[in-house]
């Protein structure tokens, strides 16, 4: 829309963002959001809200949160991203539920899983890996979260 028949605060048009985008954060205010990131198939985030929402996106995480929301189910923080050595993922979760984890190459070959996961723990991961992007998909029972790790030379 180029909202020249009304303010750009008025607009009800969707907001469409295929690609990949690193951004702090998002804001609609009441339209709705559809974030196509193609990471390793991980579903868009869609947003249909009254109230304005909020989507912050940093390099290796995505978190979808609304003013009423307090605490996300799993959190999945990871250092150093771009790494030239390995990853250490953190997880934070509110339950107790193992995770499985996998990671697949650029290509969607599977090159590494791991399962039984403590839900609050933390591992290292990639210290074979070749210098290119990954996808770590995280699963802990109805949520799954898809993180792109970048192994630079």
């Amino acid at each position: 829309c180029d909202h020249r028949g009304h303010n750009a605060g008025d607009c009800g048009d969707d907001v469409y963002m295929t690609g990949l985008f690193i951004t702090e954060s998002l804001e609609s205010h009441g339209n709705t959001v559809i974030w196509n990131s193609f990471s390793c198939g991980a579903p868009a985030a869609v947003l249909t809200s009254t109230a304005p929402a909020t989507v912050s996106k940093t390099t290796a995480e995505t978190t979808i949160t609304k003013a009423e929301t307090t605490q996300e189910e799993l959190k999945v923080t990871v250092m150093p991203n771009p790494s030239t050595t390995y990853f250490t993922l953190k997880f934070e979760s509110r339950y107790e539920t193992p995770l499985n984890m996998r990671v697949m190459d650029g290509s969607g070959r599977v090159v590494d899983a791991k399962s039984k996961i403590g839900s609050n723990s933390t591992i290292q991961i990639g210290h074979a890996y070749s210098s290119g992007t990954y996808y770590a998909e995280i699963i802990q029972g109805g949520t799954r979260k898809v993180i792109q790790l970048i192994k630079a030379k």
